[in-house]
């Protein structure tokens, strides 16, 4: 006898069967009286117990799974998962995350738009005209230079201020002039222009520098020289202008004429260093200047200039009257043709 056996989902089983040890015939009952083949014996396969593998989706860097199944029984897989290929980077337009300058490359950063992955692109130096930007850009060392060049004689850069730089010269020899200034805040460097007076003659780049002074050298004796400076910062790898100074005319010694040694402020013919006014009230403050050498000429470019350090608090005209608009502090600067200067506190109440 052959004991029944159940069927599982990938072999079939089979009922209870009788098989004559003489003949070998097969039989359904134990008499021998019902012959069967072994395919009757058979029972049909199980069905498969299914579970569904789910899809993995695909990322930027890694494939992923369609959805598929499998028998949970014996492992047959139902239903094939498909790869789906990953989908590569979605790359942003990039940032620039580090300026190129002249002295050191940039950094352009992309950021994938999908997982947030990122790569890097190296920005090339920028060149020394690159770095001085557009002519057309009045804020840039391009646009400044053209500025220059286009200033007459006597004239005045553009924007220009004398309270922000200060630009003055107090030592002259035969063949030299000493420039010196104050510091501007935020500057990186600054630019030094100048040439010989006269029309014929326009503000030409001398040098840049990160000092706050400069010796001009090689010129000629008893001569007078113009100069202007601008300060630059850098920003975004580029050097914006922040401050450019008045122009100052300055005579080397070894001839016949000479320079402003000092301005001294007066009201009313008395020196003053501080003035206290009350708001919409004014009053006129005059110049006194000594020259260097007293028995030389001052040939005159200019007569002494006057500027309010805050138009707001304090103005003051081409004549010196300041008027008082709220109440504050500020200075009045009262400067010569050579940068020479003396500065008045005034305090509005």
């Amino acid at each position: 006898k052959t004991e029944a056996k159940a069927s599982s989902c990938t072999k079939k089983g089979n009922i209870a069967y009788y098989t004559c040890t003489i003949c070998k015939k097969i039989f359904a009952d134990e008499a021998g009286k019902k012959e069967i083949t072994l395919a009757d014996t058979e029972l049909a396969l199980k069905a498969h117990t299914a579970v569904t593998d789910a899809a993995v989706a695909a990322t930027c860097t890694k494939a992923g799974k369609t959805a598929g199944s499998h028998c949970s029984v014996c492992g047959t897989v139902l239903t094939a998962q498909k790869t789906i290929a990953a989908a590569g980077h979605k790359w942003d337009a990039g940032k620039i995350t580090k300026y190129p300058t002249t002295s050191a490359a940039g950094v352009k950063t992309f950021t994938c738009t999908v997982c947030g992955a990122t790569k890097t692109e190296t920005l090339p130096k920028l060149s020394a005209k690159e770095a001085e930007g557009s002519p057309d850009d009045p804020t840039s060392v391009a646009g400044t230079e053209k500025a220059m060049a286009a200033v007459k004689d006597n004239g005045e850069p553009k924007g220009s201020s004398f309270a922000k730089i200060r630009l003055q010269s107090k030592k002259q020899t035969k063949n030299s002039i000493t420039l010196s200034w104050n510091k501007v805040s935020g500057a990186a460097g600054y630019i030094i222009y100048g040439n010989r007076c006269g029309s014929k003659y326009n503000l030409e780049r001398i040098t840049k520098t990160t000092k706050a002074s400069y010796v001009y050298k090689g010129l000629k004796k008893g001569t007078y020289y113009k100069f202007s400076v601008a300060a630059y910062k850098i920003e975004n790898g580029k050097e914006q202008v922040i401050a450019s100074s008045k122009t100052i005319h300055v005579a080397t010694s070894g001839g016949k004429v000479t320079n402003v040694k000092n301005v001294t402020a007066t009201v009313k013919k008395k020196a003053v260093t501080k003035l206290s006014l009350k708001v919409k009230k004014s009053t006129t403050i005059s110049a006194k200047t000594t020259k260097q050498a007293s028995k030389l000429k001052l040939k005159s470019h200019r007569a002494i200039k006057y500027e309010s350090s805050n138009p707001k608090i304090a103005k003051v005209n081409a004549k010196g009257k300041v008027t008082a608009l709220k109440k504050g502090k500020c200075y009045i600067y009262l400067y010569s043709q050579n940068g020479t200067f003396a500065k008045v506190q005034v305090t509005v109440k």
